[in-house]
């Protein structure tokens, strides 16, 4: 089984070979690519024609907002601690 970071490197490796070969040599490389993967062959077909950037992946990291402000929380924690709200 190979690692993330490998098949990344293989995928930017065959990618533009893909890409620029026509009929019987796309067919061919198709085949390599989903014996050495595992993947299914519209999968591979996709991955090969729109590879994703290293950087791309590892870049956008998601912080979630704080949605209440200090006030809310301080009312809301009181509330349940006078038993007026059950959890």
């Amino acid at each position: 089984m190979m690692s993330q970071h490998s098949r990344q490197e293989l995928v930017a490796s065959v990618s533009p070979r893909y890409r620029k070969a026509s009929g019987k040599e796309r067919e061919r490389i198709l085949e390599e690519f989903v014996e050495s993967h595992g993947y299914h062959r519209k999968y591979a077909i996709q991955v090969l024609n729109h590879p994703r950037k290293p950087a791309e992946a590892s870049s956008r990291k998601r912080h979630r907002a704080v949605q209440y402000s200090l006030a809310v929380q301080q009312a809301l924690i009181a509330r349940l601690s006078r038993g007026q709200w059950h959890v």
